[in-house]
């Protein structure tokens, strides 16, 4: 039994809280195929600079040549109609969100966000001499069709993501559909369609 802890001890340490909470499907060169049949895009890029809503928090990560919200330029594209040499990645995935590093080449596969919405989170009304009950946390962001949906955001995030998305092209996509351009999974979608160099 003491063995088995000391296992599970080294295996949280050794692999890490990204890997250990975000699980993929599968992929093989036939779900790739799949994939991309049902995405609107799938690009060749590096990120080159952070987008989010923060600027504090943009700047900290350009320092680190880094970041999960970001500019990408475009290499090549593999799928999709794009005029521009940049896209905006929005990612939603917390623990599933891809760290793009600068200066490498990324597998991009994702949709198109184009409307950013507020919502807030319903509660529950409490009847007359009844304790109100203790509000749970907002859900996470989450994506709809073409919407991403803000819980626990400002009205000003949100306006911001819907300006650039007027601007350009914003894509959702995580670490389970963006990959280094080298890996072997990169290759399952590289290989299902001839590139379209710009």
């Amino acid at each position: 039994m003491r063995l088995k802890n000391i296992f599970l001890i080294i295996l949280f340490i050794g692999v890490g809280e990204r890997v250990i909470a975000c699980t993929c499907f599968p992929l093989d060169s036939l779900s790739a195929k799949q994939m991309m049949n049902e995405v609107d895009f799938v690009v060749i890029g590096h990120a080159i600079k952070n987008i989010g809503f923060n600027p504090e928090v943009n700047e900290m990560w350009d320092q680190r040549n880094q970041g999960y919200n970001v500019l990408i330029e475009i290499d090549s594209i593999v799928k999709g109609n794009l005029k521009s040499k940049t896209i905006f990645v929005r990612q939603f995935g917390g623990n599933c969100d891809q760290i793009f590093k600068f200066g490498e080449q990324y597998l991009i596969v994702g949709n198109q966000l184009e409307k950013f919405v507020y919502r807030t989170p319903k509660r529950r009304k409490t009847k007359k001499g009844e304790i109100p009950p203790t509000d749970m946390p907002p859900p996470p962001p989450s994506v709809y069709s073409r919407t991403a949906i803000f819980y626990d955001s400002s009205h000003e995030e949100v306006s911001y993501w819907n300006e650039l998305a007027n601007e350009q092209i914003i894509v959702n996509t995580s670490i389970c559909s963006s990959f280094y351009v080298t890996s072997k999974i990169a290759s399952y979608y590289l290989n299902n369609r001839k590139m379209e160099y710009n």
